[in-house]
């Protein structure tokens, strides 16, 4: 039984997200390494003669070309890389751009976790999140960032319609006496400080 060119592109393309969400952890990441492999067909196809196109040596070259053009890390090199080996013997314009479509559908349609939080997370915070979350939540989702100064700290969960609270605001207003011997402790310290 062989397999159809729909199916194929779809096996592709569940190779490949695994592989694109490893370094990646925001929905916006995903779709920028989807951006990244637009642009490596591209440059894979302006790069080539038309009857060059089905060599997959030809693809191991781009594949240098590029990568030494645009200085990319290597887990985008690794990506490319999958890319490429799964499109040796069809690489045109039209499989290409149904592949790249099909990965941004996809990319689009992942879980995601959204984060509020009162400043924007580093990439390293991003990246330590998003371990623990496809760890201990889903192994394919990514993570919906939205800046919310009014939770003051710590950060608003929201995933499958459920929300969770671990701001500042929420123990602020759950535990005042505390905030308020904090300040106190705080003021009598530098009373203290003042005297002396």
């Amino acid at each position: 039984m062989s397999i159809s060119a729909s199916d194929r592109l779809t096996g592709t393309v569940n190779e490949i997200i695994p592989v694109l969400l490893a370094d990646r952890f925001t929905r916006g990441q995903a779709l920028s390494g989807v951006d990244l492999l637009r642009r490596f067909a591209d440059y894979f196809i302006f790069h080539q003669q038309p009857d060059q196109l089905t060599v997959s040596s030809n693809v191991n070259e781009a594949l240098i070309g590029f990568t030494q053009n645009t200085g990319i890390p290597s887990g985008d090199q690794k990506v490319i890389s999958m890319l490429a080996r799964h499109q040796a013997g069809l690489f045109d314009k039209a499989t290409s751009m149904v592949i790249i479509k099909k990965l941004q559908q996809a990319v689009l349609e992942l879980p995601v976790i959204n984060l509020e939080t009162p400043v924007l997370l580093t990439r390293d915070h991003l990246a330590r999140i998003g371990k623990w979350i496809r760890t201990h939540v889903d192994e394919r989702a990514v993570i919906g960032i939205r800046l919310d100064p009014s939770t003051i700290g710590g950060c608003r969960i929201i995933w499958k319609g459920k929300q969770i609270e671990y701001t500042l605001r929420r123990y602020i207003r759950r535990k005042p006496s505390i905030l308020l011997n904090i300040f106190d402790s705080l003021q009598a310290g530098n009373s203290n400080q003042s005297a002396t």
